[in-house]
Order: structure tokens, then sequence, then C-alpha cells
């Protein structure tokens, strides 16, 4: 067996390890373990302008943007109404600052 060969069949040994039966998950190296976290939410307040389709909303936030926003799974589930002019906190993820989820409708 070529030095290559030997070098994958080691390391495909070693990501499907005992572990790695019967519908197991494979085992990830600990090196890759470290990239694989939650990202961070960014949490802003804004000002619903316009209600849209679909439990869609256009807020304007505080620093004077404008995204797209619709109703957290709880608020749905809970039947929290959310109407233009009520304040409201977002939850804008880092990878697309122009859409959001509005987790909470302040009194």
């Amino acid at each position: 067996m070529s030095n290559i060969a030997s070098v994958v069949c080691c390391a495909s040994s070693f990501l499907f390890s005992r572990t790695c039966g019967k519908g197991a998950r494979p085992e990830i190296p600990p090196i890759q373990r470290l990239y694989l976290a939650k990202e961070e939410l960014l949490e802003m307040r804004g000002r619903v302008v316009e209600l849209l389709p679909n439990a869609m909303f256009r807020v304007q936030l505080e620093n004077d943007h404008e995204i797209l926003g619709h109703t957290a799974g709880k608020m749905r589930k809970n039947r929290i109404r959310v109407l233009v002019g009520d304040e409201v906190l977002c939850e804008l993820t880092p990878y697309d600052l122009t859409k959001g989820r509005i987790t909470y409708r302040f009194k």
C-alpha cells in the first residue's frame, strides 16, 4: 500500500471510529469541534413601521436602519399581536443584517 493510501485509510478510521456503528454519528476530530459554536445574535430595539403579508414586518431600528422581521415561534404560539407603532426587540444574525426575528413586544 502506498503512503497516500495508508494516510487516507488511517484518517478514515480515525473519523469513523467504533462509535460509528448502527446509525451513530461519526466522531468529529477535536480540531474541527472548536469551530462548531453557535453564532452570536445581535439584539436591537426598533419600531414596527409596516405590516407585510405572511406575518412579516418592516421594522425601523434605533440606528435608523430598516429590516424585514418575522415573529418568533413563541410569540406566534402565545398569539402576541404586533401592530404598527409597537416597540419590539429584534434578533439579527451577523451574516444578514437586513432580516431579523421579533422576539419581544414592549408594552
